[in-house]
C-alpha cells in the first residue's frame, strides 16, 4: 500500500490555487479566518510569531479576517507578497467546496491602501530592459499616480541604472529573468538594491504589447503626445510594468492617465552638475 495521503477536496483547490503564485504566500480564506498550509505557515509562523499546529501532518497557521492588515503590513516589512484568497461563491445547497480566487496580490510596492504607507513617502515600483547598448526604465508611484519612462544611454549605463535605483529607492525591481542570469553586472546591481526581485518571462517585454498595454489603460490610440513612438523601446519595459500591476491588483489601474518621458540629455546635465 501506498504511503501517500489523499489530499481532501479542499487541499487540492489550494493547491491548485498556490501552483499560480508560488512566490506569494496565500491567505486562504476559510469562514473568519486566513489560513496558511504548509511552507508558506511555516514562513508565516516564525515571521510573526504565531502558533503552527498540523492537521493530517499538514503544518498550518491562521489569522483572524477583521485583524489581516495588520499582519499584511508586517509581512510586507519582511518583504514577502500576499496573495489575497477569498470565497467568491458558496456552494449550492451548502454542501460541498465554495469557490475561491486571489482577487488581490500585495507587495511592497502595489499597495495604495494608506494603512500600509508611510506617510508623506513614495513607494515605486521599477520595471528594467536591457537593449544593445541601453537600459529602458519604466517606474511607477501608485500611491502618488505617478509614472515614468526613461532610456539610460551610453557606457555609463550600469553605473546610472545604480545612480537611478539609489534616487527612487524601489520598493520593488520587475526583471526580465534572462537577463537577469546572463548578465552578472546588472544581476549584481539589482541585487544590492535591496529591493523585492521578482523576474518576469521575457515575453512579458515585448515592445508590441507594451504599446497596446499603454493606449489601452489611458484610452488612446497614439502616445505621441507624451513623445513616445510605436516602436519605442521603452515601451517593452513600459508594458511589463502595466501587466504586473494589472495582475496584481485584479482591477483596472483608473489612477494612471498619463505618462512622464524622462529627458535623459537634461537629466545627465543636472546630475553632471551636482558632482
Amino acid at each position: 500500500m501506498s504511503g501517500t495521503v489523499k489530499r481532501t477536496p479542499m487541499m487540492e483547490q489550494y493547491h491548485q490555487i498556490k501552483a499560480g503564485y508560488p512566490d506569494s504566500i496565500l491567505f486562504f480564506r476559510l469562514g473568519d479566518f486566513y489560513e496558511m498550509f504548509e511552507e508558506d505557515a511555516i514562513v508565516v509562523s516564525a515571521l510573526l510569531n504565531l502558533t503552527l499546529t498540523k492537521r493530517h501532518d499538514i503544518p498550518m497557521c491562521g489569522i483572524p479576517y477583521h485583524a489581516a492588515k495588520s499582519y499584511i503590513k508586517r509581512l510586507l516589512d519582511a518583504g514577502k507578497k500576499i496573495a489575497i484568497c477569498e470565497q467568491t461563491q458558496l456552494p449550492e445547497g451548502g454542501r460541498g467546496l465554495a469557490k475561491r480566487e486571489v482577487v488581490q496580490v500585495i507587495t511592497p510596492a502595489t499597495v495604495v491602501e494608506d494603512d500600509f504607507l508611510q506617510a508623506g513617502t513614495a513607494s515605486f515600483i521599477l520595471s528594467a530592459k536591457i537593449l544593445k547598448d541601453q537600459i529602458a526604465t519604466s517606474y511607477a508611484d501608485l500611491s502618488g499616480a505617478q509614472f515614468f519612462l526613461r532610456t539610460i544611454e551610453r557606457d555609463r549605463r550600469y553605473l546610472f541604472l545604480a545612480s537611478l535605483i539609489e534616487e527612487i529607492h524601489p520598493s520593488e525591481i520587475l526583471v526580465n529573468e534572462d537577463e537577469y542570469f546572463a548578465d552578472s553586472l546588472f544581476k549584481e546591481i539589482i541585487d544590492q538594491s535591496g529591493a523585492m526581485v521578482t523576474k518576469l518571462p521575457s515575453w512579458h517585454y515585448d515592445v508590441k504589447g507594451g504599446f497596446e498595454r499603454l493606449t489601452k489603460q489611458i484610452e488612446a490610440t497614439t502616445l505621441k503626445g507624451f513623445g513616445l513612438e510605436e516602436d519605442d523601446p521603452l515601451l517593452g519595459s513600459a508594458g511589463a510594468l502595466v501587466r504586473y500591476l494589472e495582475e496584481t491588483a485584479k482591477t483596472s489601474l483608473t489612477h494612471i492617465d498619463g505618462y512622464t518621458l524622462v529627458d535623459e540629455e537634461q537629466y545627465l546635465r543636472i546630475d553632471e552638475a551636482s558632482r
